[in-house]
């Protein structure tokens, strides 16, 4: 399954980027999230910036995702490859179970509007399964888009409370 979202910003890309990856932004993202993150690794080289996280979802899964990838709950590593100075993100999601049947990756971008900016997000999802692959799938993406939406308007709230940035 592919997907792709936009969400518009009434701020330039450059504010958007900063606020995005302000410690206090991410601390507060994370917590509408539910999802527990612990960063493993953060390492900069100029520009670029590789980030791996570790995510624990407190809900525990469906009992037939469960007994497919034998986990009660979903853990996975986020990693990031961060470009500062085209304010474009990769990213790819490594299940801790089951991870050679699951591609879950995709990319970000900040692009300039006439009144601001937009995060286009292109992504993919596939989950190879015999016969809940699909419905695997579906529940990924929804649960990707509700993350992605929830952000947004989060970072609208920030950009409009938040003059430091």
């Amino acid at each position: 399954m592919r997907f792709e979202l936009r969400h518009a910003f009434d701020h330039p890309v450059e504010r958007v980027w900063a606020v995005l990856f302000d410690p206090a932004y991410i601390t507060a993202s994370a917590g509408i999230s539910d999802v527990e993150r612990v960063v493993e690794r953060d390492e900069r080289d100029g520009d670029r910036q590789r980030v791996r996280t570790r995510c624990t979802s407190p809900r525990e899964l469906p009992a037939p995702m469960r007994r497919a990838i034998k986990a009660e709950k979903l853990v996975y590593h986020l990693e990031e490859v961060r470009d500062h100075a085209t304010f474009s993100l990769q990213w790819r999601v490594v299940p801790a179970a089951m991870a050679h049947k699951v591609k879950a990756e995709g990319s970000f971008e900040l692009r300039p509007t006439p009144t601001g900016c937009e995060r286009l997000v292109k992504g993919e999802v596939r989950v190879a399964i015999p016969l809940i692959g699909g419905k695997i799938e579906a529940a990924i993406g929804k649960e990707l888009r509700a993350g992605y939406d929830k952000a947004a308007d989060l970072t609208r709230r920030w950009l409009e409370e938040d003059s430091g940035c």
